[in-house]
């Protein structure tokens, strides 16, 4: 009997020395809404997860735990002109006019053995543009990943809700994509302050985020 509690032990502890580690989960926020959602889910806590923001300037109010790059793929002159509306939406007026390299300790997270959590804002300028990039890189990777993203409010704008609309569309297809309309928060609550309604939007996103089924 006691041979075989013995044997018993060796056996469960060779497999929990040799079954598959759960893989960590590394949430990657694209974009200045994008990095505010990630903000969000990191204040909000309970979520074991490494951070990554990437952005299209210096972000002094992100946690120390967070990588940041700052990642430019429009002149100055292209992103104003997109801003006033000098540029019609279309696809081929939003091609970047700048190189476009992933930083290398970006493209080094991608490379490991997590699950990844893109979040953005479609309608940004980079946030747009980066999610479709990363989500194809993590697709030919084989990568478990998940892309939660919101649409505009319609306050934000012509320009910004047509881009955001024709990014979702490039992107519906993917496994695990979710999207979330902004405007519904209006219909839920009414007009709120700008900041608030924003809020209310990074936690709808919080909770499609906890309701994942990988």
């Amino acid at each position: 009997m006691k041979k075989e509690t013995l044997f018993q032990q060796a056996i469960n502890l060779f497999k929990k020395l040799f079954a598959p580690k759960e893989k960590r989960i590394h949430i990657i926020g694209l974009g200045g809404a994008g990095c505010n959602t990630a903000k969000y889910f990191y204040n909000k806590g309970g979520v074991n997860a490494s951070y990554t923001c990437i952005s299209n300037s210096a972000r002094k109010d992100l946690p120390e735990a967070f990588l940041l790059e700052e990642y430019h793929i429009y002149s100055k002159e292209k992103r104003l002109q997109i801003m006033i509306s000098k540029v019609r939406v279309a696809a081929e007026n939003m091609k970047p006019d700048l190189p476009t390299t992933l930083p290398q300790p970006i493209a080094e997270r991608l490379a490991s053995n997590s699950r990844f959590i893109l979040l953005v804002g479609l309608g940004g300028l980079t946030g747009s543009y980066l999610v479709k990039e990363i989500a194809g890189l993590l697709k030919k990777g084989n990568k478990d990943f998940a892309i939660i993203c919101s649409l505009p409010f319609n306050f934000e704008g012509e320009i910004r809700n047509s881009y955001a609309n024709m990014v979702k569309d490039e992107l519906y297809g993917l496994p695990n994509f979710h999207c979330y309309l902004n405007e519904s928060i209006r219909k839920k609550y009414g007009n709120l302050r700008m900041s608030a309604a924003f809020e209310k939007a990074d936690e709808e996103v919080f909770k499609v985020f906890r309701n994942l089924n990988w």
